[in-house]
């Protein structure tokens, strides 16, 4: 804006006063080439600006993340899902790599499944401190089973041939991967009001009663029926009545063998709050306190029917 000169009253006849007067000042080549710059820039980035101000007067409806509109956001399902179990289509030729564990020579004769655990570390593995699981699957992709593999150790650059009994022998992919308690699913025992609660599990001829307290463990009775009409009978109540003889030694377990004519029973009762390391006779004695949802994830795995 051009600057108003100071008004001067002249003492002079006809003489005019002079108001204001105003300087026009021609615009050079540079500054016209600015203009067509600010021009330019003010139209392109028009959108911009628009947006912002939009933003700044609303920020009410400004969705989150809409800072550039242009951009395009990736699709969530092109992420890969890294919990995804990975399942293999079953074959005779099939191999599974897991760390330094190949499975291979997979077999299913009648209702049972074969296969071989190499071990290519240089170092002997015992899968009973591991947490591996095999899982089998249906074509329909529907989970058949879930086997816990926990039975061997294996030594360095050696292998195991395992064999497992099938629920169903229609198998049409295998999965095999670790499962940490962490992810176990929940599971709460139906408790009285005293909290104390209790989770059977059976298989065959063997009933496991856990006792519970705050859904936790405190006391295991293992349980074997026998029947004289097995042709094992003669064999097995021998190896059982040495078991109860040896048990019972044991500072917390009480441990017997009834013969009540066509049947034996072997029960052996584990009181775990004596914390003595020779109470874990066998993989399914707990350690006090443990939740029931290890004991129960882990027991359906090894084949048993819990409730």
């Amino acid at each position: 804006m051009a600057r108003k000169k100071k008004i001067v009253i002249v003492d002079k006849e006809l003489t005019p006063t002079v108001l204001a007067t105003i300087e026009n000042k021609k615009t050079g080549l540079i500054g016209l080439v600015l203009l067509f710059i600010i021009f330019g820039g003010v139209v392109y980035y028009l959108p911009e600006i628009s947006l912002y101000v939009e933003n700044y007067l609303h920020p009410e409806k400004t969705p989150v993340g809409s800072n550039k509109p242009n951009e395009e956001k990736p699709n969530e399902d092109d992420k890969p899902d890294i919990n995804e179990t990975v399942k293999h289509p079953y074959t005779n030729t099939l191999s599974i790599t897991e760390k330094d564990l190949v499975l291979s020579n997979f077999s299913i004769v009648d209702t049972t499944l074969n296969f071989r655990i190499t071990n290519n570390s240089k170092e002997r593995k015992d899968l009973a401190t591991l947490s591996y699981y095999m899982e089998l699957y249906n074509a329909e992709d529907t989970l058949l089973q879930r086997i816990k593999v926990d039975e061997m150790a294996i030594g360095a650059n050696t292998y195991y041939d395992a064999s497992y009994p099938l629920q169903d022998a229609n198998v049409s992919s295998i999965a095999f991967l670790e499962i940490v308690e962490e992810e176990y699913p929940s599971f709460v025992a139906k408790a009285n009001e005293q909290k104390q609660a209790l989770l059977v599990c059976k298989r065959d001829n063997e009933t496991v009663n856990y006792l519970l307290k705050n859904n936790k463990v405190y006391q295991i009775e293992d349980i074997f029926t026998l029947n004289s009409t097995d042709p094992s009978f003669a064999t097995v109540l021998p190896t059982y009545q040495a078991l109860a003889t040896t048990y019972a030694t044991i500072n917390g377990i009480t441990s017997n063998v009834s013969n009540q004519g066509t049947t034996a029973i072997f029960k052996t009762t584990v009181d775990l709050s004596s914390n003595n390391a020779n109470l874990f006779i066998n993989k399914l004695i707990y350690a006090n306190a443990t939740d029931a949802k290890v004991i129960r994830f882990e027991l359906l795995a090894r084949g048993y029917n819990c409730e």
